[in-house]
């Protein structure tokens, strides 16, 4: 589970944010945000290392699903950004 948490935690970093067609984002908004989400995916990085280090797995692993959960999400957005054009 960990490659794949690997994975998605990357694909988070470079993605995000993802504006929609209800809310498009400006080159500031999105240079601010981008700046947030890699702040607090590294925050969760931490703790997800910190509960593995302490033997806390089953907790770790819901931080992990639900950050694969997000990058579904944002690759969906990403997806129909490029095809909305």
């Amino acid at each position: 589970m960990e490659k794949y948490y690997q994975i998605v935690k990357i694909m988070i970093f470079f993605l995000s944010p993802v504006d929609n067609i209800n809310n498009e984002l400006s080159d500031s908004e999105k240079k601010y945000l981008k700046n947030k989400v890699r702040i607090l995916l590294s925050i969760e990085v931490v703790i997800f290392v910190m509960l593995l280090i302490n033997g806390a797995e089953y907790w770790s692993e819901i931080i992990a699903v639900a950050i694969m959960i997000v990058a579904g999400l944002v690759l969906i957005g990403f997806i129909k950004n490029r095809i909305r054009g």
